[in-house]
């Protein structure tokens, strides 16, 4: 374990400074499908989600799916004893909503009809901004009342829909690439909790919290990354967790737009996905 540590830190940081060169299989934030002779020692790294998953807010949007790719490829030569191609092919789409997650699946899986071998990531961004929608509109303004029902209605409404998108969309993943690909989740952090991006002072702040972690006694008990974590354990997925690890120093881990990590937020998001498949794969 310690030698595996080790080697994560050292290929995330060269992973990181590379990932704004060209790659020889790899361009933007998808590498084609190589069909060659050696499919076999292939390997696809398979991601839907919003922006987040995407990189945007990093520098050269590296974000953590191309680190994540590079560190795989190590993983397999040094642990797995196997050489293995792994070609990223990420369909997160900057601003998708979790309906438009969903649509992405079709797409992942006629790439991975090319592959053997896949491991596949589910982001959960696509319900962040369903979220975020919610929050930017005139009619954020009911949260701000003295009487909260109508407030804690409409986001309950949210999470029902994210629920029916994300269980399909990580249920379609999980039977279209079958039961033996490690497939990962994430859950959602607070940008909110970055003082200079909630001029209420906090109080947006900690509706967040509620949102994402639960608001006991209310229809949002049960909170946002709690669906995460249900959904995740029916598909027999590893759930990877941004909210506490970002939520520990949301200062210098939150982007100035108020949405996205920064390169450290990213790299602390790089760190759980490796310590999440070191302890599951």
């Amino acid at each position: 374990m310690r030698y595996r540590r080790m080697l994560w830190t050292a290929v995330a940081a060269v992973a990181l400074s590379a990932c704004g060169q060209a790659d020889p299989v790899e361009t933007g934030q998808t590498g084609q499908a190589l069909r060659g002779r050696h499919r076999g020692n292939r390997v696809l790294l398979a991601a839907v989600g919003a922006s987040v998953t995407y990189g945007v807010g990093s520098t050269n949007e590296a974000g953590f799916m191309k680190p994540f790719r590079w560190y795989l490829m190590w993983d397999y030569a040094i642990n797995k004893h196997r050489l293995a191609r792994v070609v990223l092919y990420n369909a997160a789409v900057p601003g998708a909503t979790s309906d438009e997650v969903l649509a992405q699946v079709p797409d992942v899986l006629d790439e991975a009809a090319r592959f053997h071998r896949h491991v596949a990531v589910v982001g959960c961004d696509g319900g962040g901004n369903d979220i975020r929608a919610f929050l930017n509109s005139p009619d954020f303004a009911v949260c701000f009342q003295p009487d909260m029902t109508q407030c804690i209605v409409t986001l309950y409404g949210i999470l029902v829909n994210f629920e029916m998108n994300f269980s399909a969309t990580v249920g379609q993943m999980r039977e279209g690439l079958g039961d033996d690909t490690p497939m990962l989740v994430t859950t959602q952090y607070n940008p909110m909790l970055k003082s200079a991006c909630d001029p209420t002072g906090g109080q947006v702040g900690q509706l967040g919290n509620a949102v994402f972690e639960g608001m006991p006694n209310t229809p949002l008990a049960r909170g946002f990354n709690d669906i995460v974590r249900d959904v995740a354990a029916a598909n027999d997925a590893v759930v990877v967790d941004t909210f506490y690890p970002l939520a520990s120093d949301p200062e210098n881990l939150i982007n100035d737009d108020c949405i996205h990590p920064n390169d450290l937020g990213y790299f602390v998001i790089l760190r759980q996905f490796i310590d999440a498949w070191e302890a599951n794969f």
